[in-house]
This record gives C-alpha cells, sequence and structure tokens, in this order.
C-alpha cells in the first residue's frame, strides 16, 4: 500500500510566518530600546548634581545576537551605589529600596541616600510589561 499527501499554499502559510516573526521581533527591539531610553532619561533627571559626572555616566546599550534582545542600563561613576543607597547610619535611615540587600556600615554618620536608578527602572517595568503583553497579544492573533 502506497500513501501521499500533498499540501498547497504551504509556501505562502511559511512566508506568512516569517514575515509576522520578523514583524514581532521589530516591535520587540523598538520596546526593549524604548524603554532603556525612558530609565536612562529618568535616572538622568533624578540624579543629584555636584560635578554632572553621575549623570553623564548614565548610558544604555542594546545587543541584538542570534534572535535575543538585550538591553542594559549602565552606570559607571564608580561611587554611584554610595549615592543610589547612602551609607553608613543615614544611608540605613534613608534607603527607600527594600527589594535590593545593602550592607552598611554602623559606628559612622555616612550620607544619605539619592535614590535616582531603581527608581527610574521600577517605573519603566510596568510599562515595559503591559507594552510586550500587547505586543505578544497581537502577534498570535
Amino acid at each position: 500500500m502506497k500513501f501521499s499527501m500533498q499540501f498547497k499554499g504551504l509556501d505562502k502559510v511559511i512566508d506568512q510566518y516569517e514575515k509576522i516573526e520578523k514583524e514581532l521581533q521589530e516591535s520587540l527591539k523598538k520596546t526593549v530600546n524604548d524603554s532603556v531610553k525612558n530609565v536612562v532619561r529618568n535616572a538622568k533627571n533624578m540624579a543629584p548634581v555636584d560635578t554632572g559626572n553621575l549623570r553623564r555616566s548614565i548610558h544604555g546599550e542594546l545587543n541584538v545576537e542570534k534572535g535575543k534582545i538585550e538591553g542594559r542600563i549602565v552606570v559607571n561613576a564608580d561611587y554611584a551605589p554610595y549615592v543610589e543607597f547612602g551609607t553608613g547610619e543615614r544611608g540605613i535611615a534613608t534607603n527607600t529600596n527594600s527589594k535590593i540587600p545593602v550592607t552598611y556600615t554602623k559606628g559612622f554618620h555616612g550620607q544619605v541616600a539619592h535614590p535616582f536608578f531603581y527608581p527610574s527602572y521600577y517605573e519603566e517595568e510596568e510599562n515595559f510589561k503591559h507594552t510586550l503583553k500587547d505586543i505578544l497579544k497581537k502577534g498570535l492573533q
């Protein structure tokens, strides 16, 4: 017994799938890039200014490799964590970020926390999730 099947129009289905996949990839790339820009802009606006070095050190990066999209927000000022979380007794008293574990040295006055990075990140996180959800819904329709 011999059995065979023939599908007509399968090439059109494959072409349509590839088109949808490419559009979805571009939408995701734009969404990640927009979120990175939003976090960078907000972090720069929230960062305290003395010399301006901290604000200048904040930048974003977008990497796309083998279908993987990665957005990064980088703060190159080596003292940024001390600004973000504070130091010593004053840091303990003023750090409001309970999601990130921080160890403080007790017994000295220290500096007050001036959060700029994580508040910007947390603010954008919900927007990003909402936009991502919308993109995926549209892509599956």
